[in-house]
């Protein structure tokens, strides 16, 4: 079969493409310039260009995901790629991915993505509480449990503080005999000994009290108390290293004038200053 060739303008059309009128022609090159301008964005940079087909083997090979942004040529913004090639998908309550409506696992109102299927019921066998819904522990009910740490505190220091009291007295007494006209501590540096020792109990009363029960139940008996649990970020058990780091990041918070307390009024997952520090959630556990 032999082509004859038209001449039209600055390109050359085939026989066959006769059949396709001029206009029509035209309408089809932005779609086949199109295809090649695919962009798509990993770890915030974009990537690209590349076609239709190698945006599905990616997306085949997991390099690209349902929730991916992708962009081409003519769109008015990024979108995702479920969204563009209208692929069903639904959001992961855990890892909060788009991912295929099938396998997805359903939990009640929730659905939970096979990638995250056994840490979420390993979470819930440890009694966290599945409901996504409020499961943080806002600022009163923080406040609630930090007043009954505080009371469970001030009964273990009592005999403590007992000890103290008597032995200061009772070394008062002494020293002011020996030097009535001397402020009756400053002649005495057993005293400030005595007191330096008293002041390491104290705080490694509270230090081992907190690390204790966090590190272990994750949780303070106040916290126990009103059904609130110290996590990580990602829902995981809070180590004792990370106990200790939070028991004196919590001590920063105290010197903002309790500022890092109050802001957890007002953050999305109730996180105080420490929380903020230490990657920890103050969450609800089942009743």
């Amino acid at each position: 079969m032999s082509y004859v060739t038209h001449y039209h303008a600055s390109y050359t059309v085939s026989l066959p493409f006769r059949l396709i009128s001029h206009p029509i022609f035209m309408t089809m090159l932005p779609r086949l310039q199109a295809a090649m301008t695919w962009y798509y964005l990993t770890e915030g940079q974009p990537k690209g260009p590349i076609d239709v087909a190698e945006l599905e083997r990616l997306f085949q090979f997991g390099a690209i995901r349902l929730g991916t942004l992708i962009w081409r040529q003519g769109m008015s913004g990024w979108t995702s790629f479920a969204e563009a090639f209208q692929r069903a998908a639904v959001k992961c309550n855990v890892c909060k991915q788009l991912v295929p409506q099938e396998p997805i696992i359903r939990y009640g109102t929730m659905t939970i993505c096979p990638d995250c299927r056994e840490s979420f019921f390993a979470q819930i066998r440890e009694g966290l509480a599945p409901d996504l819904k409020a499961i943080y522990g806002g600022f009163w009910i923080r406040f609630g449990a930090y007043l009954i740490d505080m009371v469970i505190l001030f009964f273990m220091r009592v005999p403590l503080q007992i000890a103290w009291q008597i032995y200061s007295f009772s070394l008062m007494a002494s020293i002011t005999t020996q030097y009535p006209r001397i402020f009756p501590f400053g002649a005495s540096q057993t005293f400030w000994i005595a007191y330096g020792i008293y002041v390491f109990l104290i705080f490694l009363i509270s230090f081992a009290y907190y690390v204790f029960f966090v590190g272990k139940y994750g949780a303070t008996p106040g916290k126990m108390a009103v059904k609130l649990r110290i996590v990580r970020s990602d829902r995981s058990k809070v180590s004792y290293w990370r106990a200790a780091a939070r028991y004196f990041a919590q001590a920063l918070t105290n010197f903002t004038i309790y500022l890092g307390y109050i802001m957890a009024a007002f953050d999305s997952e109730k996180r105080a200053l420490h929380d903020y520090i230490c990657d920890t959630r103050v969450v609800k556990r089942d009743a």
